[in-house]
């Protein structure tokens, strides 16, 4: 399976509720206003996926600078405006557990990327249940 197909995986097991919980904390700590981020970064983001692409745009460096701090706003509540402190957070023992190498892991590593797409504007946050828990149909598709 290759990189993008693991993470896209991973987007697929997020439930609904839990898909559009990080969207909401991603919109507001990532606000213009939110004094919690770069004024433009969901912006920037938009534009950079436009230009690259889904899964495409992310620069190499940007996993441990601006995604590290996308993954806080996820999983932390201990910092930034009270529209995103109000918002439950989703720890990463909470999320669905992903294989990696015959041992399952929740990290916000495998879908944060979905997340800022999703923020963004270019992915669904449709509500189905986990692959795994679906009857697939080969016709329909998930």
């Amino acid at each position: 399976m290759s990189y993008q197909e693991f993470h896209e995986a991973a987007w697929a097991k997020l439930p609904f509720w839990q898909r559009r919980l990080a969207v909401e904390r991603l919109k507001a700590g990532l606000s213009p206003t939110s004094g919690f981020a770069p004024p433009t970064a969901l912006a920037d983001w938009s534009a950079l996926i436009s230009e690259h692409g889904l899964g495409e745009w992310l620069p190499l460096y940007f996993h441990f600078s601006d995604g590290m701090a996308v993954r806080n706003i996820l999983r932390s509540n201990h910092a930034g405006p009270p529209e995103l402190r109000r918002l439950p957070v989703i720890l990463d023992e909470e999320l669905p557990g992903m294989d990696y190498d015959g041992h399952e892991q929740h990290n916000w590593d495998d879908t944060y990327v979905q997340c800022i797409e999703a923020a963004c504007g270019f992915r669904e946050l449709e509500e189905r249940a986990y692959p795994d828990q679906a009857v697939f149909d080969f016709e329909a598709g998930l």
